[in-house]
C-alpha cells in the first residue's frame, strides 16, 4: 500500500509540476523501498534477513535497481537520477540517507514516502490509543508530542 501511496503522490507532483520528468519520477517512487523485499524474510514470524540486518534496505534497493539498470541497458544518466532517488529517499543524513535529495524528482519522491509514512504512523496510533483511553489526547512516544484523537 505505502508504494502505492508514495506513486499517487508523485503523480500528483508532475500534474502540479509538468516540467518534472515523469519516467524517473514513477520509477523512483515505485523502487525506492524494492530492497525491502530482501531485507525481511517470512518464516515463523516477520524477521530479518542477514543481508537486512547487515546492510539494509536502502543499499539493496541500490544494489538490485543498478544491476537491472544495467541488463536493460539503461543510459547512465537515467540510471544516475533513478539512484539518486533512492539514495536520497530518506531525505537527510540524520534519517538514514546517504545523500540528500539534490534533483527535483527526488524532492518529490522523499516528501511523497515522508507524508505517506507520517499519515499511516499518526492514523494507526490514534487507532490503538482509542482503544486504551477515552481521553482527548495522548503521547506518542515515537513522535514525542500529544496526539488529538477525538
Amino acid at each position: 500500500m505505502h508504494n502505492l501511496e508514495v506513486l499517487e503522490y508523485c503523480k500528483k507532483s508532475w500534474e502540479l509540476f509538468p516540467s518534472l520528468n515523469k519516467d524517473i519520477l514513477i520509477a523512483g517512487a515505485m523502487l525506492h523501498d524494492i530492497g525491502k523485499l530482501e531485507e525481511v524474510e517470512v518464516t515463523s514470524r516477520i524477521k530479518g534477513t542477514n543481508e537486512g540486518q547487515l546492510l539494509g534496505h536502502l543499499p539493496l534497493s541500490l544494489i538490485t535497481v543498478s544491476n537491472e539498470c544495467d541488463k536493460l541497458g539503461l543510459e547512465s544518466s537515467i540510471k544516475t537520477k533513478i539512484l539518486h532517488l533512492i539514495a536520497s529517499h530518506h531525505g537527510k543524513f540524520e534519517n538514514g540517507s546517504p545523500k540528500e535529495p539534490m534533483i527535483p524528482e527526488a524532492v518529490a519522491v522523499y516528501y511523497a514516502d515522508e507524508l505517506s509514512s507520517k499519515i499511516v504512523e499518526m492514523t494507526e496510533f490514534i487507532e490503538r490509543a482509542k482503544q486504551d483511553t477515552e481521553d482527548d489526547f495522548m503521547y506518542n512516544k515515537r513522535g514525542a508530542k500529544n496526539i488529538f484523537l477525538k
